[in-house]
Parts: structure tokens; C-alpha cells; sequence
């Protein structure tokens, strides 16, 4: 699919702000616009969590706190109390979840 992988070992360690280090990624290896976002929370999630794990269990109770939501949402009336879920946060979040688990097959809710 051409696309690269970029590894920042110990990115938690690195001088500067989030976006500071983001905007040298994105510029030395030209990372698409429709990547950007993804790359962002990931910086995101290493600086504040270099323990693997830590990571892992943070992104975890974001899918469940989201899922929960919606489950609420759509027993109340969703859209009418206001808030609504974003549909695309759940499939950014056990895609991160696949990608640090190692590709071991699909994720879903139920594997959580």
C-alpha cells in the first residue's frame, strides 16, 4: 500500500512539545495528510505513556468510556440529550489497539 512505518524509539524522551516533534515527522518523511491525525495521537499516547502497557490500558478504558456513552445514548435518546459519540473515534481506537497488539487478528469490543 506503500505506505511506511515510522518508529520513534523513546519518543517520550525527545526535547521540544508534541508539535514541535510532529511537524518534524510529517516533514522528513512527508506523511499524507489523511495520516496526520493518526500520527498525532500516537505521539501523543507515547509521550504520555512510555510503559507499553500503561498505554495499552489507557487506550482500552477510552474504548470502553466511549462504547459505554453510546450504549447510553441509544438507550436515551442519543442526539436529543445533546452529546453524540463520534463514530469514527471507536474505529481510531481499536485501530490502535490492533496496531500495538500486534496484528494478532481483529479487534472488536468483545475482545476488550
Amino acid at each position: 500500500e506503500g505506505l511506511t512505518v515510522i518508529d520513534i524509539p523513546n519518543a517520550h524522551t525527545l526535547p521540544g512539545e508534541e508539535g514541535d516533534i510532529f511537524q518534524k515527522v510529517v516533514s522528513d518523511y512527508a506523511v499524507p495528510a489523511e495520516h496526520q491525525l493518526t500520527l498525532r495521537t500516537r505521539i501523543r499516547l507515547a509521550r504520555a505513556f512510555p510503559d507499553r502497557e500503561a498505554r495499552l490500558q489507557w487506550v482500552r478504558v477510552q474504548m470502553m468510556a466511549t462504547t459505554v456513552l453510546a450504549q447510553v445514548q441509544n438507550c436515551y435518546g442519543g442526539a436529543q440529550n445533546g452529546a453524540a459519540v463520534n463514530e469514527g473515534q471507536l474505529a481510531d481506537l481499536l485501530e490502535l489497539l490492533q496496531d500495538e497488539a500486534g496484528g494478532g487478528g481483529p479487534l472488536d469490543v468483545q475482545t476488550l
